[in-house]
């Protein structure tokens, strides 16, 4: 699964519920990978996926972005435990 935050109509639903990305990869097959395109233009999302993580769902994540101060302002912030 790809949630790529350059579109438009993505960024903007990830932006007014950032926990609908909890409920796509709930609604997904165990164990499919999901990919965060551009991540730092919605870090509210890293406390999803963070919540997801400890949940111990059997998902993984691959978190990209161009700005890669922002990305670890964040990441420090909401995922590392």
């Amino acid at each position: 699964m790809v949630v790529n935050l350059l579109r438009p109509d993505v960024h903007r639903e990830m932006q007014a519920r950032p926990d609908r990305l909890r409920e796509l990869v709930l609604g997904a097959t165990p164990g499919t990978p999901v990919v965060l395109d551009e991540v730092q233009r919605v870090p509210e999302l890293l406390t999803v996926v963070h919540a997801l993580i400890e949940s111990g769902r059997p998902h993984q994540f691959a978190l990209t972005g161009s700005s890669a101060r922002t990305l670890r302002r964040y990441a420090m912030a909401s995922l590392v435990r």
